[in-house]
């Protein structure tokens, strides 16, 4: 009965209804000429809008059409082409991730074209995007944590040393935070970080990187010091935050010691460089502002 059915002509028909996978050949121009139901559910067109058209330009933009056509001429040349992760488009333009992998189609020695597989990996890469949006955010706060003001301050140091651009990192300490906790309890010092995170982010930029890197330590990265000095971008800050008192439930107070430290592309240095001269800074500031 197996070799009966494979031998049958009905046989890579069936294969190619039932498959999951978008299952596309081409001739040796690259023209379409074998489309199945699950390249018609991946890309959304049916089989009878793509015959013959060129199968690069359908399913690519200007950005991956070079990649496409490489990867096609892999094949062309008698090679096969492993599996690869790649960015295609469907028919309304939104874009679709997918594991490529291509095939030589020979008769006997003569190659006719080539078989291209193509698996949606969407929901893996959105999980994966998801995993990694947690790995670099603060969970109370929707900040960045310490991992991903690492990851972003390190990329734009390196963007800031190529262009020679000047950066301002701000380092805020919250007063009487652990005050806070110990008579309120954790659930009103929660509710206090969440309200110091919104106000930052009401201050600052969204280009900017706003980060809570410990338990009441916030950083502000990115700000280019052609623009508001420190001095003013501080007193903006302890202006919102007496705002804010004078609106609250008198419960607590929301006050933070800054320092700051720039950043000079013609003297580069680490980003650890940079936290730890503001850090000191800051330091000095709750000092003198408390009598030492």
């Amino acid at each position: 009965m197996e070799s009966a059915a494979v031998s049958s002509q009905q046989y890579p028909e069936v294969v190619l209804r039932v498959a999951p996978n978008a299952i596309v050949t081409v001739d040796t121009g690259g023209r379409i000429v074998v489309w199945n139901v699950g390249a018609e559910r991946l890309f959304g067109y049916l089989r009878e809008e793509v015959i013959g058209l060129n199968f690069d330009q359908l399913i690519t933009d200007a950005d991956d059409y070079v990649e496409a056509t490489g990867f096609r001429q892999l094949v062309m040349s008698g090679e096969e082409l492993p599996p690869k992760e790649v960015v295609r488009y469907r028919k309304d333009g939104s874009s679709v991730n997918v594991i490529v992998a291509g095939s030589p189609l020979l008769i006997g020695d003569e190659q006719i074209g080539a078989v291209s597989v193509y698996t949606d990996i969407t929901a893996r890469v959105q999980m994966e995007e998801a995993l990694r949006a947690r790995l670099l955010v603060d969970e109370l706060t929707g900040l960045y944590n310490r991992r991903g003001f690492s990851t972003l301050a390190r990329q734009q140091l390196s963007l800031a040393t190529r262009v020679k651009r000047g950066m301002l990192l701000l380092f805020c300490d919250f007063d009487e935070f652990k005050q806070i906790n110990d008579t309120l309890g954790h659930h009103v010092g929660d509710q206090a970080l969440i309200e110091v995170a919104n106000i930052l982010r009401g201050i600052f930029r969204e280009m900017d990187i706003i980060a809570r890197i410990g338990g009441d330590e916030f950083v502000i990265f990115g700000i280019e010091t052609n623009g508001a000095s420190a001095e003013t971008l501080i007193a903006r800050l302890q202006d919102k935050l007496e705002a804010h008192n004078a609106t609250g439930d008198g419960r607590y107070k929301l006050s933070l010691s800054v320092g700051f430290a720039r950043y000079d592309p013609e003297h580069p240095e680490a980003i650890d460089e940079l936290l730890a001269r503001a850090d000191r800074f800051m330091y000095e500031q709750k000092q003198e502002n408390h009598g030492g």
